[in-house]
């Protein structure tokens, strides 16, 4: 990453940033279990944040998921889901069940057809909004602070739609499956993080979604369809703030990757949190006092 940094001038600080805030998932547990575990796919954490109370959103593509799976995602295959609690930061054999959060929630996306049809575009729906327990993770550092009664302000963390579109240069960091797999030998599961500098690949976007071209790593030589549901950084005046999520990557010279706007996730965020609010506040006032009855 260094060598990128130098070359692209884009801010060390940020990048790391980013770096922390980009998740893998896995599949079954991560206890160091590994009959029938795979590596599941990239994500990253949203804290949505309105006055005290605060809830965690897992944002990945669908497709990451669904996949995977034989049938579609339920109360069954929720259980079995794990997202990296924090970034991995020195190599271990084997990573422990306090290691992995564990996925309380799934909010499929409300009227599909009606969405697609906003956009006439399929890959908008390619999207998975997964929660973890409000006390989750640790902190601010790891996740993108999203507060509800700033939507639409200047933001920290979330670049601005208008800003996006002026933006020519962008940062994906995700886990692709070329390099994630599991050690049978060691017992351990290999996360190896992986970092693309690229360009604007058409000067016009369709509707939500963006197409850059890699340039750094120039080739690549690995498979960039395994950065489904990483989160994409713009480099814009600047300042790297997260613009949007990895839905799909290829093409002839294995150098194109299509994300979606995060202009375009927010909404369904929003939907998600008001629609089940009533619910999940009820489910988190459980789990406490389940908690407390096992202290």
């Amino acid at each position: 990453m260094n060598n990128i940094s130098r070359k692209d001038k884009l801010n060390k600080r940020h990048i790391n940033r980013a770096e922390r805030c980009c998740r893998p998932i896995i599949y079954n547990n991560g206890t160091g279990d590994l009959i029938d575990t795979w590596r599941g796919g990239t994500c990253f954490i949203i804290k949505w944040s309105y006055g005290l109370r605060k809830r965690y959103f897992i944002i990945t593509a669908l497709h990451v998921i669904s996949n995977r799976l034989t049938k579609t995602i339920d109360a069954d295959s929720l259980d079995k889901i794990r997202i990296l609690k924090r970034r991995i930061t020195r190599n271990r054999e084997k990573l422990t069940d306090q290691d992995w959060v564990s996925v309380i929630a799934y909010h499929p996306i409300q009227n599909v057809e009606d969405y697609i049809a906003i956009y006439d575009d399929e890959d908008v729906s390619d999207v998975a909004i997964f929660e973890a327990d409000s006390n989750a993770f640790d902190g601010d550092t790891d996740v993108f602070k999203i507060d509800v009664r700033k939507i639409g302000l200047d933001d920290i963390h979330v670049e601005k739609e208008i800003n996006i579109r002026k933006c020519f240069l962008f940062l994906i960091t995700g886990y692709p499956e070329a390099f994630n797999t599991i050690d049978y030998e060691k017992e351990g599961i290999v996360l190896d993080q992986r970092s693309l500098i690229c360009e604007r690949a058409n000067i016009n976007d369709n509707g939500a979604l963006t197409e850059v071209r890699v340039t750094n790593p120039k080739p690549v030589l690995f498979p960039i369809n395994g950065f489904s549901g990483s989160p994409v950084f713009s480099a814009y005046d600047g300042v790297t703030k997260l613009c949007g999520m990895v839905v799909r990557g290829g093409g002839p010279g294995n150098n194109i990757i299509r994300f979606l706007r995060i202009s375009a996730i927010i909404p369904l965020i929003f939907i998600t949190a008001v629609n089940s609010e009533k619910i999940m506040m009820k489910e988190f006032k459980r789990r406490k006092r389940k908690y407390r009855k096992i202290k």
